[in-house]
């Protein structure tokens, strides 16, 4: 089953109750060590804390598994880490209570060695999350600290390796690797400090865990054998526990970790702390030598690598400097190649070319749109574009202008300027902004071509009124021949060729009919295209006159074998009937003559809004893209129309009749195979019902 979609207000909910469980762990975890301080020494109050810690164990592991693969791993490892030190302190409570010896070494001292080693890999692994082992950079400023506060924390920590209270070997080596890896925990969390990839409030909890968990060994280190239970270590560690665990439930702590980029001014805590842990170490030794506690090989030691170690770092920095600057110089110098070759392309360009700021002032202009202007290039500068577009363009243009600024990317177009003499130029216009803010304009003057789109408008014309003399023309000797044709028809002939004259003069009178027909064809052609068709309209039953000509056509198509379908309703429409019939009788036949034998045409009649539609499919070659804008074209034969008879002139009366009656014809290429058209004319009553 498919898990739904968890919404955005479903996703807040659960971020707000896990949210909920770190803090109500951390704050149940505070209650629990509050009583575990007022409860007296003893049994209880040794179980209390051990509860305490393995609870805090026991979250850390949950948080771990309920995260992602990506997180999961050191949030386990921590949980194994703190569930080892709190059994350490089981163990030790329970040797304390039987009264057995707690003296350093105890199986206590090992069950928390374990544990820091593991805390560690925690951190470890957490910084490989972090990408922070690929920043050498950073690993070193983490090194600088961890030096500097080892040279203040080393005379408290390792205070007791030569105590006489502990003079067994083993004894004083486990209390100097206490201080040992706690040195090592604190350069780690530096280091994942410096990693400046953990800002969320997970890494915060993590952060002061680990200050309280060094905080109480240091108190410890300082005097280990004044421990009691439930002093301030005890309090100390448990917060310590408490907190990690709550840092693992935080909802923050479920997302990925991941390296932040750098930021201008994010870096001044990193100059702090190394600041404060390159000074604190001559700060600890001119104290000590104020005290006349003396110099120590181990300070020296400890100073000698703090100083190595920041020459290195300061070396480091000063490296990539160097590499900055070189960066910073090869980038200036492709900045001035690019600044060049945008000059001279801008100046030698064949187009016209204006940069120009957001609100259309003129920066710069080359000399071919200062041509186009009939201007100076230096005339130009600081004037406005839009003063240059013809007024009637104006809006249009500062329109798309802002578009353009505001990210929307507009394609080139016509718009007319005017020259220095108020001559109309027509340009193709395009706008490319820059990331600076200005953008580039550039124009191609395209008069000449409007010029001979004029000619070629007005050629198209002179043909049209060309085709309407000569149709005028033929019509009168036609007119003649149909009338002495009749006369023939009605004369007496010689009995032997009677018969066959008969046959010989109707060819001719259908023959000359049918060229009749075409003239009046292309003189309504025309006629329809200048405005000037004359129709006597009245209310046409379109169903009525779609059954005559299919009846009529059945002949045609039974040779074809053809199946003609006629489906729809019994609508009534406002149309010429005889050039209403045309149409319908043009587009059926040309469905049957490209329907292939065994084909069908299928015609379909319905009311759509103001208009009656008769469809037309056929099952046909169908329309090439190609062809498709120019099929109601005069004249015009598709590809299609090979081996097929026809002169072009069907189609393009049928988009004529469509448009003397106010409707429309569409053409169309069926998917399944085909073509199909779409004739409208407008329905009777429908001029009543939209003034109803």
């Amino acid at each position: 089953m498919r898990t739904p979609p968890v919404t955005p207000t479903v996703l807040r909910m659960g971020l707000d109750r896990r949210t909920l469980s770190s803090y109500g762990f951390l704050a149940a975890g505070v209650g629990a060590i509050a009583l575990y301080v007022a409860l007296p020494p003893g049994a209880v109050a040794d179980g209390l804390y051990s509860a305490i810690g393995f609870a805090s164990a026991i979250g850390l592991w949950v948080a771990g598994r309920r995260t992602g693969r990506g997180t999961r791993c050191h949030w386990c490892v921590f949980s194994l880490g703190i569930g080892l030190m709190v059994a350490g302190d089981t163990l030790f409570s329970i040797f304390a209570l039987e009264g057995w010896s707690t003296k350093t070494p105890c199986a206590a001292d090992g069950l928390y060695l374990l544990s820091y080693p593991t805390l560690a890999l925690g951190f470890v692994l957490l910084l490989r999350r972090a990408g922070a082992r690929a920043s050498g950079g950073r690993l070193g400023d983490a090194a600088i600290v961890a030096l500097g506060l080892s040279a203040v924390l080393w005379a408290p920590y390792f205070s007791n390796f030569d105590s006489h209270t502990h003079e067994s070997i083993a004894g004083r080596v486990t209390l100097a690797a206490y201080p040992t890896w706690d040195l090592l925990l604190l350069a780690l969390a530096s280091a994942l400090l410096f990693s400046r990839s953990v800002a969320g409030r997970w890494a915060q909890l993590l952060a002061l865990a680990a200050a309280l968990l060094l905080a109480a060994d240091l108190v410890w280190a300082l005097a280990p054998d004044s421990y009691t239970a439930g002093d301030w270590m005890d309090r100390g560690w448990l917060l310590s526990y408490v907190t990690w665990a709550a840092a693992g439930l935080h909802p923050s702590a479920a997302k990925p970790v991941e390296v932040r980029p750098a930021r201008a001014g994010a870096t001044w805590h990193r100059v702090a702390l190394l600041s404060l842990a390159v000074l604190a170490a001559p700060v600890d030794f001119t104290v000590d030598a104020l005290r006349g506690t003396g110099f120590t090989v181990v300070d020296g030691a400890i100073a000698i690598t703090l100083v190595l170690a920041v020459m290195l770092r300061l070396g480091a920095a000063l490296r990539g400097l160097d590499t900055a600057r070189e960066v910073v110089e090869d980038h200036a110098e492709q900045l001035r190649a690019s600044e060049e070759r945008f000059r001279r392309i801008f100046t030698r360009a064949t187009v016209g070319m204006a940069l120009v700021d957001e609100e259309g002032v003129i920066m710069g202009a080359n000399e071919r749109f200062a041509r186009m202007l009939g201007r100076r290039s230096a005339d130009l500068v600081g004037t406005n574009g839009l003063d240059f577009i013809q007024p009637e363009d104006r809006d249009a243009v500062a329109a798309r202008w802002r578009d353009e600024f505001a990210g929307n990317h507009t394609d080139a177009v016509q718009r007319r300027v005017l020259d220095a003499d108020g001559n109309e130029v027509w340009t193709l216009a395009g706008v490319a902004v820059l990331s600076d803010g200005m953008a580039v304009i550039s124009c191609q003057d395209i008069t000449a071509l409007k010029r001979y789109e004029e000619s070629l408008r007005e050629a198209d014309r002179q043909k049209d009124e060309l085709i309407s003399v000569v149709s005028h023309d033929l019509r009168t000797p036609l007119t003649s021949i149909v009338g002495y044709l009749e006369l023939a028809l009605e004369a007496e002939r010689d009995p032997v060729l009677g018969a066959q004259l008969s046959d010989f003069l109707r060819i001719s009178m259908r023959n000359a009919q049918r060229l009749s027909l075409l003239v009046e064809q292309l003189l309504f052609v025309t006629r329809a295209h200048a405005g000037r068709a004359e129709l006597d309209l009245e209310e046409v039953a379109v169903d009525e006159v779609v059954r005559d000509v299919v009846e009529s056509a059945r002949p045609e198509a039974d040779a074809k074998q053809l199946a003609i379908t006629v489906t729809g309703g019994r609508p009534v429409a406002v149309a010429d009937p005889h050039r209403f019939t045309e149409a319908v009788e043009n587009l059926l036949s040309n469905a049957i003559k490209f329907t292939p034998e065994s084909g069908s045409v299928e015609l379909e009649l319905r009311e759509d809004g103001a208009f009656v539609t008769l469809v037309v499919r056929d099952s046909g070659p169908g329309i090439d893209a190609d062809d498709l804008p120019h099929v109601f074209e005069r004249f015009y034969r598709a590809r299609s129309a090979e081996g097929i008879p026809g002169n072009g002139i069907g189609l393009a009366i049928v988009e004529a009749i469509a448009s003397a009656h106010g409707g429309s014809v569409r053409a169309a290429d069926r998917p399944e195979g085909g073509a199909e058209f779409e004739l409208s004319v407008p329905r009777a009553g429908a001029r009543r019902l939209r003034a109803a």
